[in-house]
């Protein structure tokens, strides 16, 4: 009796038991996974590490997003709302660039526009996402950065 409920079940959710024998229609499944994707288009994977909101480290080189500011973290932060706010944002560039996906230290390398350095010896660069958007207007829509304007943004007012 529980057999049957249980096939039941199976079929209700969209499964099915791995030991039927009929063959699995890898066509329908799309593309084996965004990194495979990614691979094929010509990424590659690197080291990938962020350091807050709009500056990350690819393989070896220091990048600051060069269209955005976001809040500082500690030290530099103005006040503890800064601070909450770079962890913040922190979190979620890791999430654009895909760092820290289960551990990973690693991660497919965005494009890096380069327009120079800046007074801390670091990339000043536009981001392309390997979705093809733009990582600082993608933070910009996200509310964790606004637009350089030239000086830090008052995170604390």
């Amino acid at each position: 009796m529980r057999l049957p409920l249980l096939l039941i079940a199976l079929a209700v959710i969209g499964c099915r038991p791995l030991d039927t024998g009929a063959p699995i229609d890898e066509s329908a499944a799309g593309p084996q996974s965004a990194v495979g994707a990614a691979l094929q288009a010509g990424y590659r994977i690197a080291p990938l590490r962020v350091i807050d909101g709009d500056t990350f480290e690819a393989d070896g080189e220091t990048i600051r997003i060069s269209n955005i500011d976001t809040p500082e973290t500690a030290p530099r932060a103005q006040c503890q709302a800064e601070a909450a706010l770079a962890a913040v944002a922190t979190r979620e560039l890791e999430d654009l660039l895909g760092v820290g996906f289960e551990g990973s230290t690693s991660g497919i390398l965005p494009t890096i526009h380069r327009e120079g350095t800046d007074r801390y010896g670091r990339t000043l660069a536009k981001v392309s996402l390997v979705t093809g958007g733009d990582a600082g207007e993608e933070m910009i829509k996200r509310g964790m950065a606004v637009r350089w304007a030239g000086r830090r943004a008052a995170w604390c007012e």
